[in-house]
């Protein structure tokens, strides 16, 4: 079997660790003063090398799997770097390849932001580069390498205006991929981008304050959707994973069934973040579903509510590996659902003495959702965190017979509602949802109503 074959043999196979070798291989037949030729397989490895760290099956392996990845990253940098100016380009995009190979391995969240503002920050300079050279194969490929960075930094960033200029420039680098792979006929990378850049779109109108920007960014954003998946549907169903979330039906059924899908087309990948994004969805496409069905039978929402939970801890499972929080958190958040999950299920409880010690349990489980929200350093996650601990604290006063401790638990409800509606105001813009997530009927609108009224009245 030819070298080529067994590369393309591997790759439909996504043995990933095992591309990585050939390229580690094939460098030692270049010869030592082909600086470009060496850089450019010493890339390949790192990124076969980083694709292979997210199938570990333990953070250990993860971690090491990334730290393999930076140590070649880096020699090609050294490499771009003693190439000179004409490599300038490919100079930075290697370095923010690194500072991205960095971010994963981080334990500190603010290190983490700083890490993607970064990354992202360098990817711009090697995209100006690349397209003032007229090089655009390079640009399409650049963009669709590292559109990820900027994406994970919108999710991080509590800054309105920082969101809205990164969602810009992520928008109009998208828009030039895109035009550059349509015209040389590159359906997977096209795919791809266009995915890519319908989320940005997507993410700028929640953003915008704008009424008639808002809609015009709507449709472009789901005509770039609807395109890729005619060119590639596999393709698109993979890309939904990547980090933001673009366009959603306004029937979460049909949302749902997507998600399942992409599920079925990127299991075989083992690929643990694709895996825990795509259970984080499902798992609140499925508390939506376990709400719309509340005016049925109470034993079948709270079927569907058990169901969401089971998704959500499978999520953190895949999450854990390595070593990633998630910023999703309109509802269930994965990484401590036990707030919210046992005060749903107290509301399908007929029997109030059950009800009432749903209530104590969803209480007793606010602190550590508070805790590792606080450790987070996300500031959507840090309100959904305030906001459910003070409903379990209203839900359990509300039956609460010592006086004494039911004032407590009112005093701490009303301190947590007043941080919750500070950091409200500080995120989240009057026109957009609570949460870039998947949401009920009308998700851009329903909740904040719902969270407004709770302030107002107090219960």
């Amino acid at each position: 079997m030819s070298v080529s074959s067994d590369f393309q043999e591997q790759k439909s196979r996504f043995q990933w660790s095992r591309i990585a070798k050939l390229y580690t291989r094939r460098l030692r037949f270049v010869p030592a003063d082909q600086l470009t030729k060496r850089a450019d397989t010493l890339e390949n490895a790192a990124l076969y090398q980083y694709l292979a760290a997210f199938q570990s099956r333990s953070s250990e392996d993860f971690q090491q799997g990334i730290t393999m990845a930076l140590g070649d990253q880096r020699r090609a940098s050294y490499l771009f770097a003693q190439d000179g100016a004409s490599s300038g380009a490919e100079l930075l995009r290697s370095k923010a390849v690194e500072v991205f190979l960095a971010f994963w391995l981080s334990k500190s969240s603010e290190e983490k932001k700083a890490l993607l503002e970064r990354s992202w920050n360098l990817t711009k300079r090697s995209l100006q580069f690349f397209h003032a050279s007229k090089r655009f194969h390079e640009y399409a490929q650049t963009y669709n390498r590292l559109s990820a960075p900027v994406a994970l930094s919108v999710e991080h960033d509590g800054n309105l205006g920082s969101r809205v200029r990164k969602l810009r420039e992520a928008t109009e680098h998208g828009r030039r991929t895109v035009a550059i792979l349509r015209s040389v006929g590159e359906k997977t990378e096209l795919a791809k981008a266009l995915i890519r850049a319908s989320i940005f779109l997507d993410a700028l109108a929640d953003d915008s304050s704008d009424k008639v920007k808002q809609r015009d960014y709507r449709r472009e954003s789901r005509r770039s959707w609807d395109e890729a998946f005619k060119v590639s549907r596999s393709v698109a169903l993979h890309e939904i994973t990547h980090p933001l979330h673009g366009f959603q039906f306004a029937d979460p059924g049909r949302n749902l069934q997507m998600c399942e899908e992409a599920l079925r087309t990127v299991t075989p990948m083992k690929d643990n973040f694709a895996l825990g994004r795509l259970m984080d969805f499902v798992a609140k496409y499925t508390f939506y579903a376990a709400e719309s069905s509340a005016g049925g039978n109470p034993a079948v929402s709270a079927k569907e509510h058990l169901r969401a939970l089971h998704f959500a801890e499978e999520a953190d499972r895949h999450y854990n590996l390595i070593n990633f929080t998630s910023p999703i958190a309109g509802v269930i958040w994965v990484h401590s659902p036990y707030t919210e999950h046992f005060l749903s299920l107290a509301k399908y409880e007929a029997d109030l003495g059950k009800r009432a010690l749903l209530e104590e349990k969803s209480l007793r489980s606010a602190p550590e959702l508070l805790r590792q929200a606080k450790h987070s350093g996300i500031p959507r996650v840090l309100f959904y965190a305030l906001y459910n601990s003070s409903k379990a604290e209203v839900a359990v006063a509300g039956k609460e017979r010592n006086r004494q401790r039911q004032k407590r638990l009112l005093a701490r409800a009303l301190s947590v509602r007043i941080q919750a509606q500070q950091m409200m105001n500080q995120v989240f813009s009057s026109t957009k949802q609570e949460n870039r997530t998947p949401n009920r009927s009308h998700p851009k609108s329903k909740e904040r109503a719902e969270i407004v009224s709770l302030f107002h009245t107090g219960t």
